[in-house]
């Protein structure tokens, strides 16, 4: 059989060139190909069709199906390997904020305007930028204008973008490091620290210090267990003292976790629970623990019966799961009876973070409370 291509194409650049930015095309990856002096782009679509059609008349070994499957969902556009971290379905304006916000045409142009610094001309369009929620790095939003027929089923995104962004944020590589969006295969202490000037660090001090009544109730929310007064003085006290803000591990998102993560075992007894919650269906089903009404909203734990009782809680295992481009982070909370032989008291509860607790907790409780403010004030000076 003889070649009817005069000359072949061969690659001019070796590796894979990153064409997500551009909103006039579906193609997020192309090679750059040479033929003689003609240099032109191959896209990754292009190349997977053709090994589709090549698989079909049997000229290469088939493939897995499920490997088509995540191909065909879009699962290489989000290849995390190439783009060193995965995408990610949420943004904020600001770095130093305490928020997270779904990512879609209508959110970002409303936080941002769709204006500098947010926006970036370049010889190739706009590209639009915004701030990483956990790490307060750069993103750069993906697909924020394509049109429909060319969005493959696929929600506009981010990605971190390694490079400062002037006037809205500098791009600090540690932080990006322990970023879950970075690299969720990433592996570093778990009590690796950031420097004492860390912008980060100081945001999450301040935060705490500013939003901690409501760094109580999403504790609460979360894990059906009551902060009254004195136990969240000993607590943030606990926490001060251990410079818990300086963890990579503490982000904007699980702060109010962060008061009990790595604590230790904490007395559950005489706390005040939260009725119906996971916590109070777990304890119902420990005979030495009697669940006492209170005045209050709430149910007290207490001794079933004569005798001395001991029942702490522990939180630990913070785990980082992904759906897509969402992340899902979670602690589980483990109950043990007696201090020497720590009896599991109940199965594990695996408790869901919310990221977004700050406008949850300010939406469902509009006023605040003076006396855990003035702790705060008092005790983060």
């Amino acid at each position: 059989m003889t070649d009817d291509i005069e000359e072949r194409a061969v690659l001019a650049r070796r590796g894979i060139m990153d064409h997500s930015d551009c909103e006039d095309c579906v193609e997020d990856w192309t090679f750059l190909m040479r033929q003689g002096r003609r240099e032109f782009p191959l896209g990754l679509r292009t190349v997977l069709a053709c090994l589709a059609f090549a698989e079909r008349e049997g000229a290469v070994p088939e493939l897995p199906a499920d490997w088509w499957v995540i191909i065909s969902t879009g699962g290489i556009n989000d290849d995390d390997a190439r783009r060193g971290g995965p995408t990610m379905d949420v943004f904020k304006a600001w770095p130093g904020r305490a928020e997270s916000i779904v990512i879609s045409q209508e959110s970002y142009m409303g936080c941002t305007g769709g204006v500098a610094p947010w926006r970036r001309d370049g010889d190739t369009g706009p590209s639009y930028y915004a701030v990483c929620p956990l790490c307060d790095n750069p993103i750069q939003i993906v697909g924020l204008f394509r049109r429909q027929e060319e969005s493959r089923a696929r929600r506009p995104y981010g990605r971190h973008h390694r490079g400062d962004v002037p006037g809205l944020c500098r791009y600090d590589e540690d932080a990006y490091l322990h970023c879950p969006y970075a690299d969720p295969n990433h592996r570093t202490d778990t009590r690796a620290r950031r420097h004492s000037k860390d912008p980060t660090g100081r945001a999450l001090y301040g935060l705490m210090r500013g939003e901690f009544d409501r760094v109580t109730l999403a504790w609460e929310r979360f894990s059906g267990i009551h902060l009254g007064p004195g136990a969240a003085r000993d607590m943030l006290r606990r926490w001060r003292d251990d410079q818990g803000w300086r963890y990579y591990d503490a982000t904007y998102g699980n702060l109010p976790q962060m008061l009990f993560f790595a604590a230790g075992g904490q007395n559950l007894v005489k706390r005040y629970i939260v009725p119906g919650s996971p916590l109070h269906e777990r304890l119902k089903g420990v005979p030495q623990v009697r669940l006492a009404p209170a005045r209050s909203r709430y149910v007290q734990v207490d001794k079933a019966g004569p005798g001395f009782l001991t029942l702490d809680f522990l939180l630990y295992a913070r785990r980082i799961e992904w759906d897509g481009q969402h992340m899902n982070e979670t602690f589980r909370l483990r109950g043990l009876l007696g201090r020497d032989d720590g009896q599991q008291a109940f199965d594990d509860l695996t408790l869901d973070v919310d990221q977004d607790w700050l406008s949850h907790t300010a939406d469902a409780q509009p006023g605040r409370d003076g006396r855990l403010l003035d702790i705060a004030r008092e005790t983060l000076r």
